[in-house]
């Protein structure tokens, strides 16, 4: 998240955040869209570490 945050330096953590979260929700709706299958309702609501690599280390 800091290494995001650099890139953006010039930006309000709000901002930074909620840009962060908006990625996150379209790389989740990416991935349940190759998924095989139905879906469950924790499906749809979880969002899962590789939906926000890239912004957090670890």
């Amino acid at each position: 998240m800091e290494r995001e945050h650099k890139r953006h330096e010039h930006s309000g953590n709000a901002r930074l955040v909620r840009n962060m979260i908006e990625r996150s929700i379209r790389r989740q709706a990416v991935r349940l869209l190759e998924q095989k299958g139905d879906l469950s309702r924790e499906d749809l609501i979880l969002i899962k570490k590789e939906d926000i690599e890239g912004f957090i280390e670890g």
